[in-house]
């Protein structure tokens, strides 16, 4: 069962993740997918164990369903301005306030630096809304013992 070449719709996508319980993380990300001749849903469930030897997370195990997309939704996806141009994307749901392109890149400076989301947006908004910039000001600020406890994620 193929579904041939498929881009996901930036502006549909939606990343939730839950704390740190039993050593585990769970993401689930949902979004449209543009099959060429139809949309379709997706859900797509990780389960995250901490590796702390590398500061980074092991996918244990992981779930994808796709379904086919019902009409309402399909008329909601076309009526946002640009959904034409679908593109392959990481981006989470917007919030009130950030564009789904902020808070992918406030997702990916959390990811970087384990830090809570307030922390992230704070270190955004000194670099200028850039990333490389935040990561480099992250790294000179936690090797100066800059950067407050409460300021990182808990174990």
């Amino acid at each position: 069962n193929e579904m041939g070449d498929t881009k996901h719709i930036s502006h549909s996508l939606c990343i939730d993740t839950s704390t740190l319980e039993d050593n585990f993380v769970t993401a689930v990300l949902t979004g449209v997918v543009d099959c060429q001749t139809e949309y379709r849903s997706f859900s797509r469930t990780f389960i995250l164990c901490p590796v702390p030897e590398t500061s980074s997370y092991l996918i244990t195990n992981d779930q994808l369903s796709v379904i086919r997309t019902d009409n309402d939704l399909v008329k909601k996806i076309e009526s946002v301005p640009g959904s034409s141009t679908a593109t392959p994307s990481t981006s989470g749901a917007a919030t009130p306030g950030y564009t789904p392109e902020q808070e992918a890149l406030i997702g990916r400076v959390g990811v970087a630096t384990k830090m809570t989301r307030e922390a992230c947006i704070q270190l955004l908004t000194a670099a200028q809304g850039d990333y490389n910039q935040a990561i480099a000001k992250f790294a000179e600020m936690k090797n100066a013992g800059q950067i407050p406890a409460n300021f990182f994620l808990s174990a």
